[in-house]
C-alpha cells in the first residue's frame, strides 16, 4: 500500500473519529479506555449464555489465534524477511478467487512499518477460505462443499465493483462481478452465508473491513480509525440486491437493512498497521470470536501472518496444509506444533472433535 502520510512522530498517532474529524487528545484518552476495557461480547452479545463446554471451546480459538511461534516458525519468518531477491517466490496456493504465488517483495510488506499489499493481503484469505473448507468438509459426493459459514471476497472485489473515479466518487457496476458467485464457481450459495467478508483499499493508502450478513440482514464497515464510509455500505447493499435478482430470481429490498460502523472495535495508533487490524477483525469474525485483540498485538500478528503464509503455501494448496493440529494454550509452557490459522476453524458452539488441545 502506498504511504501517503510522511509523519512518523509517534506523538502525532492520531485518528479518524466518527464524526469524520481528528480526535482531541481527551477523545483519544476516553476511546483507550474503551480498549483496554473491552468487553469481548460488546460487539456480538450472545443471545443466551454460553455454556462452560461453549466457554472451553471459545477460549480455545482464542488462544490458538494468539498462541506463540515456534523456534522454527520465528526462525522461517526471518529469512523470509531478511534480503534476497524480490522476486523469490516463498510461498504458492489457490482458492476460489485466485491462484497466488508470494513472492519476497510482498511478504517484505509484513516488516514492521509497512504497508500491506494485495498479494499478502489475499493469499491470507486464501488460507482463512481454506480453513473454512476443512471446518464444513464436503459432501457425499466427495466433491461438492457443504454450505461454509463465512464467504471470503478478495481485495479486487470492490475494486472492479466499485471502480474510484477521478471525482472521488464510486461507480458501480454489478456485471464485472456477478460470475464471482456462480455456484459452479463456489460449490455453495454465498447468500446463504452468516458472513461475506469483504476487504476494501481505500483510495490506495487505508485497509478496512466490510461485511454483509444476510441472515441478520446488516451490512457494516470495521475501521481500525473508526472512519465510516456510508456509501460503500450502500453499494454492498445494492450488490445483494442484484445477487437475489441474478441468481435467485428474486426481489429483495435492502433500503431497511441496517448499516453499522462498530466503534468499540480494536483500534490502530499509527499511520502503517491498518492491513493488519482489516486481516485480524476477518479472522477473529471468520473464527467466531469477539474482537479481544489491541494494538499491541500487531508485531506478533505480522509475523504470524507470514508463519502461517509460509507453512500453508509450503505444498502450494493451502487447503492440505497443517491438516492435523495441535494447539497449545497461551498458559502452557510449550509451543503451538502448527500453524494457528489452521486451528481455528470450529464454530465455538461446537466439540473441539479434530483440534487436540495439550495444557501440560
Amino acid at each position: 500500500m502506498k504511504n501517503a502520510f510522511e509523519n512518523d512522530e509517534e506523538d502525532e498517532e492520531d485518528s479518524l473519529s466518527s464524526s469524520g474529524g481528528w480526535q482531541t487528545e481527551e477523545e483519544d484518552e476516553h476511546e483507550g479506555q474503551h480498549e483496554s476495557a473491552l468487553d469481548v461480547n460488546a460487539l456480538e452479545p450472545p443471545t443466551a449464555p454460553l455454556t462452560e463446554n461453549q466457554k472451553v471451546n471459545q477460549k480455545v480459538l482464542q488462544d490458538a489465534l494468539t498462541a506463540p511461534l515456534t523456534a522454527e516458525q520465528d526462525e522461517a519468518v526471518n529469512a523470509a524477511l531478511a534480503n534476497g531477491s524480490a522476486t523469490e517466490v516463498l510461498a504458492s496456493g489457490s482458492s476460489h478467487f485466485a491462484d497466488i504465488t508470494l513472492k519476497r517483495m510482498d511478504v517484505a510488506t509484513m516488516a514492521p512499518g509497512q504497508w500491506l499489499n494485495d498479494e499478502m493481503v489475499n493469499f491470507t484469505l486464501g488460507a482463512m477460505v481454506a480453513r473454512e473448507a476443512r471446518r464444513v468438509g464436503v459432501g457425499a459426493d466427495g466433491s461438492t462443499p457443504v454450505q461454509p459459514r463465512t464467504h471470503f471476497m478478495s481485495t479486487y472485489f470492490i475494486t472492479k465493483m466499485c471502480a474510484e473515479q477521478d471525482n472521488g466518487g464510486r461507480a458501480y457496476n454489478y456485471d464485472e462481478v456477478k460470475n464471482w458467485t456462480t455456484r459452479e464457481k463456489l460449490g455453495y450459495d454465498a447468500l446463504l452465508c452468516e458472513t461475506i467478508i469483504v476487504p476494501v483499499n481505500q483510495g490506495n493508502f487505508h485497509w478496512v473491513l466490510a461485511t454483509v450478513e444476510p441472515r441478520e440482514k446488516r451490512v457494516r464497515l470495521y475501521d481500525s480509525l473508526l472512519g465510516e464510509d456510508r456509501d460503500l455500505l450502500n453499494r454492498l447493499k445494492r450488490w445483494v440486491e442484484d445477487e437475489y435478482k441474478d441468481k435467485k430470481r428474486q426481489v429483495v429490498d435492502t433500503s431497511e437493512w441496517v448499516a453499522e460502523h462498530p466503534k468499540k472495535i480494536p483500534r490502530q495508533k499509527n499511520m502503517c498497521d491498518c492491513g493488519v487490524f482489516m486481516l485480524k477483525y476477518a479472522d477473529y469474525i471468520a473464527s467466531g470470536c469477539p474482537l479481544t485483540f489491541t494494538r499491541e498485538d500487531m508485531a506478533y500478528f505480522r509475523r504470524r501472518i507470514v508463519a502461517d503464509a509460509l507453512e500453508a503455501g509450503k505444498s502450494g494448496k493451502p487447503d492440505e496444509a497443517n491438516a492435523e493440529v495441535t494447539v497449545v494454550t497461551r498458559n502452557s509452557p510449550f509451543p503451538v506444533t502448527a500453524a494457528v490459522g489452521a486451528a481455528a476453524f470450529m464454530k465455538p458452539d461446537e466439540a473441539n472433535a479434530e483440534v487436540t488441545v495439550v495444557t501440560r
